[in-house]
């Protein structure tokens, strides 16, 4: 189907359609950056785009509701159609394995699609060769056979070898646990999806990394933020967190996100993908005073913008200590801290578990309220 017209599009039309009237206006100026004119045509195409992705949204809302409403195939049959892409059926978990041996002058490689198992019996195939090097230790993928979240296993669990291997010393195990297994979509999950696709059109945008991230097979939730700098404002980079179906999730399934954001990333633009599950803390802090000469509102601005950078630059499992969030306002010049000023959170915060990333918003964090 006929794509939105974007950013470029509506300016060009705009353009063409000033040429067309009895104008003064001549097309160097309509193009010229930073001129009143090239202002006023480009902020006029950006609010059409802006209208165009929500009319079609709308549009794109009421047609999903009608195809579902006639049942479960009508929609399946509606999406691929008119989108392009289809429900996601169950998936394989995938993992890294690790394959060790005693060092030796010469390498020897465990071929694509040798079997791996636990011993519950789930089987897992190598995805390419394993080479492992004389220096005795070597990594790659692997897929389980079956499907469903029973694929997930526990890390250091895939252990024994389905046949000959190249050399008695060879040990292999996977040192985090598979994910991405599942019973696949759900029909809301998929209309959920389809809804929005319109807003996902324009490449580069949250919406459509978002989008892209939850496309990939077996990721079943994406988190989406901006890296942000030292003052708190975007620096270039964009970091997704995801989990599959039963919130578990690995660095192997991390690598399928990055090759699918390839068509939804910016150019240029690095995506940094990681597993976890986000849980969004809230930030309260008091009593904050402010050096002679200060402007308030811009040391707060700054402020709140330096501690979300800070905060969502934990990894998974990594706990948020206090000294963290006293030792970014320390460093805001104009600001002083007093003792105590950290009222939430009342202590260092633990995630749960390992796949816990703890995560905050410039709404949550809360200064001198």
């Amino acid at each position: 189907m006929a794509t939105l017209p974007d950013y470029d599009d509506l300016r060009r039309a705009a353009i063409t359609e000033a040429l067309t009237q009895p104008t003064p206006l001549t097309r160097e100026i309509m193009e010229t950056d930073g001129s009143e004119v090239g202002t006023a045509i480009s902020i006029g195409a950006a609010m059409a785009e802006e209208v165009a992705v929500y009319g079609q949204a709308t549009i794109n809302e009421t047609r999903l509701a009608t195809a579902a409403s006639q049942g479960d195939e009508a929609l399946e049959q509606w999406v691929a159609s008119q989108y392009g892409f289809t429900r996601q059926g169950p998936t394989s978990s995938v993992v890294t394995l690790v394959w060790r041996r005693q060092p030796s002058a010469n390498a020897v490689t465990i071929p694509r699609g040798f079997a791996v198992m636990t011993p519950d019996g789930q089987t897992f195939e190598t995805e390419d060769d394993v080479v492992i090097p004389g220096s005795g230790q070597a990594r790659g993928l692997a897929v389980s056979r079956s499907t469903g979240l029973s694929t997930n296993v526990a890390a250091n669990t895939i252990t024994i070898p389905q046949g000959e291997l190249p050399d008695s010393t060879i040990t292999v195990t996977n040192t985090e646990p598979a994910a991405g297994g599942g019973p696949g979509q759900s029909l809301e999950e998929f209309q959920a999806l389809a809804q929005g696709f319109f807003e996902a059109a324009p490449r580069g945008t949250r919406a459509a990394i978002l989008h892209g991230a939850l496309r990939t097979p077996g990721v079943a939730q994406a988190n989406v933020t901006e890296f942000l700098d030292s003052h708190g404002w975007p620096n270039g980079r964009v970091q997704i967190v995801i989990t599959g179906p039963n919130s578990q999730a690995n660095r192997a399934l991390a690598s399928r996100v990055v090759e699918q954001l390839e068509e939804y990333r910016g150019l240029g633009v690095p995506c940094f993908v990681g597993a976890g599950q986000p849980v969004y803390v809230q930030i309260v802090i008091s009593g904050l005073q402010f050096a002679a000469g200060s402007s308030t509102a811009k040391v707060l601005d700054q402020a709140r913008r330096s501690i979300v950078s800070a905060i969502n630059r934990l990894q998974p499992g990594q706990t948020l200590e206090q000294a963290l969030i006293v030792a970014t306002l320390k460093g805001i010049d104009g600001l002083i801290v007093p003792h105590g000023a950290v009222v939430e959170p009342a202590g260092d915060i633990v995630p749960q578990s390992n796949i816990e990333v703890l995560r905050t918003t410039l709404d949550r964090v809360l200064l001198n309220q």
